[in-house]
């Protein structure tokens, strides 16, 4: 059982990481879909193009979608208060490493904005897995038959 402190910093934690995510995902949504219209012709948004990638298989691009994911995760995260960003940073392995060293020179947690974003972006992949909507849809579809003409 948690302490109630661990407890109010775990809620405080999920509670900006569900604003963070809900920012990120709003901005790929924003973003429209740059892989090519011969490939995924029914995708509209680069959210879009991470949920189906997510959803089936990575494209040879992946990289370069997981760097914009978490750039816009730096940018979001550096945007919360210090105290949101010390309760994220402490569920992170660094965070448990500081909480539990004897020898920590002072009180102020030493908060590694690229360590949240570690802690984040299986989160945001986790809803990458489950979204779903009509352009992704129509995709999966498509993708389903081309299989089965080639095969």
């Amino acid at each position: 059982m948690l302490s109630p402190d661990s407890r109010i910093v775990m809620l405080l934690a999920d509670r900006a990481i569900e604003a963070v995510c809900r920012r990120v995902i709003r901005q790929l949504q924003s973003r429209s879909s740059e892989m090519s219209r011969d490939l995924l012709p029914h995708l509209r948004t680069a959210w879009d193009e991470i949920c189906i990638q997510v959803q089936g298989e990575e494209s040879v691009f992946w990289d370069a979608y997981i760097e914009q994911m978490d750039l816009f995760l730096h940018d979001e995260i550096i945007r919360l208060s210090r105290l949101e960003q010390e309760a994220i940073w402490m569920q992170t392995d660094q965070g448990r490493d500081w909480e539990f060293d004897d020898e920590r020179a002072d009180n102020e947690p030493p908060v590694d904005v690229n360590a949240i974003v570690d802690e984040i972006r299986p989160n945001l992949l986790a809803r990458a897995a489950d979204w779903s909507n009509s352009a992704i849809r129509a995709q999966q579809n498509a993708d389903g038959k081309r299989y089965l003409e080639e095969n």
